[in-house]
């Protein structure tokens, strides 16, 4: 199945899901459950497909630290090797994202229910080893070039902005979709500057964007407790109701 089949699909089924965004929501108070979601970014797989010189993985961890806010880190590796007439490029690295999601979606005709649509944001940052063992540059005037250049390893720091959704398909199996526009803080460069900058994307940009399409897992491990709600009677006396 192809990548723009895989994103109409994803797209078609979390459209099907009946969305409330009204912002006057009214507070309901239920119990609802806590846990640590555990994803991994499907998307990397199919990249390699595309882009065969370039492998990675992503995996994830989020959890409602308090209702409808969600804190999140996120965590990967990517290898790219470039092997061609004029360059013999390699480099790996690891990179790293932590931040916050706010829940915009509507759980007054569910209270309970555990599908989110959010926005968020990231602190992104990355370490990549890279060699090049030999290139070759022609020209015609000055003759051709050719060469090698040592093994480095560069660092670089990034914010980016998400939006996205999570779709809770089975029993604590959720499908999610994201969207992300990434801007470049800082990033140490010299005359070979790293070609791919591992989880931000084309080194020569200052920004990048991408889709994540990810499946995660929960793991259930508490029920939080509703808050009292107080209402008063006609003779102004507070009541509480549990």
């Amino acid at each position: 199945m192809s990548l723009t089949k895989i994103v109409r699909f994803t797209l078609s089924l979390l459209l099907a899901v009946p969305f409330n965004l009204n912002a006057q929501e009214k507070t309901v108070n239920v119990d609802w459950e806590r846990g640590i979601r555990l994803g991994c970014d499907l998307s990397r797989f199919a990249l390699s497909t595309f882009q065969p010189e370039r492998k990675g993985v992503e995996f994830s961890i989020d959890t409602e630290w308090k209702r409808n806010l969600f804190v999140t880190a996120e965590v990967g590796a990517e290898k790219v090797s470039d092997k061609s007439n004029r360059v013999d490029y390699t480099s790996n690295g690891f990179y790293g994202r932590i931040g916050i999601d706010h829940n915009i979606f509507s759980r007054h005709d569910n209270p309970q229910s555990k599908d989110i649509v959010y926005v968020g944001a990231r602190y992104g940052f990355y370490s990549v080893t890279q060699r090049t063992d030999s290139y070759f540059i022609p020209e015609g005037y000055w003759g051709n070039t050719s060469g090698s250049l040592a093994t480095e390893t560069l660092t670089g720091h990034w914010i980016e902005g998400v939006f996205g959704v999570k779709v809770e398909l089975l029993k604590n199996i959720f499908l999610g979709l994201s969207a992300r526009g990434r801007f470049l803080i800082f990033s140490q460069k010299n005359l070979n500057y790293p070609d791919y900058m591992p989880g931000f994307g084309d080194g020569s940009n200052k920004f990048n964007y991408g889709l994540n399409y990810s499946v995660y897992y929960q793991l259930p491990l508490m029920k939080v407790k509703a808050k009292p709600v107080e209402k008063k009677n006609v003779k102004g006396v507070k009541n509480v109701k549990k």
